[in-house]
């Protein structure tokens, strides 16, 4: 369990399957990269998922493509600003690839959750990326899971 901070961020919103969250991400570093907002390791990138694909049908899942901005930069069309909330979280940190992130979930939420103590909270869980994964020699994410949690 760790404290996050609140991050703000811009966001450039996918529906559909998670999977194809990296066309939303294309239009977001299109966006940014030109006004010189790919910063990194201090610019962050994370995925937040809006829906839960247990309830929402896949075609209808919402998620938000997010990169760590200063507050004052200006967006406009497809691209927004969200602040992601900080706040109690559970964070798993993984190296898997592209076909792993399932099993991942499952590990966190029907894994590790159940006994653990603690409950989801009302906020958005989301992917917080360490690198780039074409970037790797293996082509793996290295990420965390970030679950909101409050005590049972």
């Amino acid at each position: 369990i760790k404290e996050m901070p609140d991050m703000y961020a811009a966001y450039c919103r996918h529906t559909g399957p998670f999977n194809e969250v990296y066309k939303a991400y294309d239009k977001l570093f299109a966006w940014a990269g030109p006004r010189g907002l790919i910063r990194f390791p201090e610019s962050k990138m994370l995925t937040v998922f809006h829906d839960d694909p247990k309830v929402t049908e896949v075609s209808k899942l919402l998620q938000s493509a997010c990169l760590t901005i200063d507050p004052d930069v200006k967006t406009s069309g497809e691209i927004g600003t969200i602040t992601v909330k900080g706040g109690k979280y559970a964070v798993a940190h993984f190296e898997i690839s592209e076909n792993e992130f399932q099993d991942a979930w499952d590990s966190v939420m029907f894994g590790w959750l159940p006994d653990s103590g603690w409950q989801c909270d009302d906020k958005y869980p989301y992917e917080l990326y360490h690198n780039d994964h074409k970037q790797h020699p293996e082509k793996k994410f290295i990420l965390d899971i970030c679950v909101p949690v409050k005590p049972l």
